[in-house]
């Protein structure tokens, strides 16, 4: 799946700030650190990153039995941050914008 992604209109952190989550109440430069910091993990362009994708579907590496380090890691980051901060992240993360959500409340 991540192939197609490739194909995408290509749609820069600010824009995608400004379609998904202009009116979210959102710090919009938190939620651009954070999709920069998604795409680094998962090694993916970030002009090609939408909120919806699921990290096991749209994101996944594709290979039957590949363990993916890049979700694991932000997974973990996640962990550690809410552990470092005495807060509890209570939501299962399977999309981009599940991750961005809990990031903004654990910082």
């Amino acid at each position: 799946m991540v192939a197609a992604l490739h194909e995408r209109q290509s749609l820069s952190p600010h824009a995608c700030f400004e379609h998904y989550y202009a009116g979210s109440g959102l710090d919009r430069e938190r939620v651009i650190e954070l999709l920069e910091h998604v795409a680094a993990e998962l090694r993916l362009p970030v002009d090609k990153l939408r909120p919806e994708d699921r990290f096991a579907v749209e994101l996944s590496p594709g290979r039957w039995n590949t363990y993916d380090s890049g979700h694991a890691m932000l997974i973990s980051d996640l962990a550690a941050m809410a552990r470092q901060r005495g807060k509890v992240v209570d939501t299962t993360i399977e999309t981009v914008d599940d991750y961005l959500r809990a990031m903004v409340q654990v910082y």
